[in-house]
């Protein structure tokens, strides 16, 4: 046979069997069907939820929480805040043993101040001179500030002398200053 040109089959009459079996045979009724599956849609629900909290957890909430954090920064540095060491403090006038100062520019909560120059000023204590002539020799490591707002600076001489390294950024002078000593050659 065929329906609009399409083969259909055809069974012959009495060739499906139907079970015996009234129990088998017997239809379920809607809400027989719903109690059966009830447990699991619970539980399917519980699982469900428990996979979304952890999704959640693992991926949106630190994103969220990174934003949040990043937003409350504050890019203006704290003078007050902000600090400066220099290790060794002793180093020979030999124009190659270095001094190196690291300058920390921080907010009024503690964080560092990324991305911002720092710039050094360097005195002689004897004698009040700002910037001494031909020593001390100030390379700049790294003049901008990283994440933990510190900036890296190397000192030499070949003048020997007690020294005042002083810091600002952006023309305003940090409130701390160091003392550094550089001493003869033998």
């Amino acid at each position: 046979m065929t329906n609009q040109g399409k083969p259909v089959l055809s069974l012959p009459q009495g060739s499906v069997k139907t079970p015996t079996n009234q129990a088998a045979a017997a239809p379920t009724s809607p809400a027989s069907k719903h109690n059966n599956k009830a447990p699991l849609l619970k539980i399917g629900a519980v699982f469900g939820g428990l996979v979304a909290l952890l999704l959640l957890a693992n991926f949106a909430v630190p994103r969220v929480l990174v934003m949040l954090t990043r937003a409350t920064r504050h890019s203006q540095y704290s003078p007050a805040n902000s600090y400066i060491f220099a290790a060794p403090i002793m180093a020979k006038a030999d124009g190659q043993q270095k001094i190196q100062v690291n300058v920390f520019l921080l907010d009024s909560r503690g964080y560092g101040v990324p991305q911002k120059r720092v710039d050094l000023t360097v005195s002689r204590d004897d004698q009040g001179q700002t910037n001494v002539n031909g020593s001390p020799q100030i390379r700049a490591v790294r003049p901008l500030t990283d994440e933990k707002g510190q900036a890296t600076f190397e000192i030499v001489s070949r003048v020997p002398g007690n020294y005042k390294i002083s810091a600002s950024s952006d023309g305003i002078p940090i409130s701390q200053s160091v003392h550094v000593s550089f001493l003869a050659a033998d």
